[in-house]
């Protein structure tokens, strides 16, 4: 079975800030269902140029960082089920505010959605064929 990448102990919190620059909530949602549903194949340069232009990101260097931090995060998430107080004490106390409570919100709701995602991918690979498909038996 191929597992999951597990999460290292800490996060790093500060390629987080570059998010304050999403436009909007629905944005800021749609990167985390998109990091996590590429994390084993990473995002496409597509997603990456988008992802660059709403939070106007300069260097690749800082997307990078930024997404990794994000995957890192959510699999400690998804390995670890926190309540909103546990994911809130993982941001430093003098990270912006506004974006830790989004942040916070975000992160609580959809981390069962991606527990199950990961579960569902760890089934998929579990029950699947090392085989090429044959022609049925008749």
């Amino acid at each position: 079975m191929e597992e999951e990448e597990r999460p290292s102990s800490s996060v790093s919190m500060e390629p987080l800030l570059l998010l304050i620059n999403a436009p909007s909530k629905n944005i800021l949602l749609h990167l985390l269902d998109d990091v996590w549903r590429s994390r084993k194949q990473g995002l496409t340069p597509l997603a990456k140029a988008s992802l660059r232009q709403h939070l106007r990101i300069s260097a690749d260097s800082e997307v990078d960082a930024l997404v990794a931090s994000i995957l890192e995060l959510l699999r400690k998430l998804v390995y670890t089920p926190l309540s909103e107080e546990e994911i809130q004490s993982m941001f430093p106390r003098d990270f912006h505010p506004q974006l830790g409570r989004l942040l916070v919100q975000l992160l609580s709701k959809g981390q069962h959605i991606w527990r199950e995602e990961a579960i569902q991918s760890q089934v998929r690979s579990l029950f699947a064929s090392p085989y090429p498909a044959s022609e049925p038996c008749q």
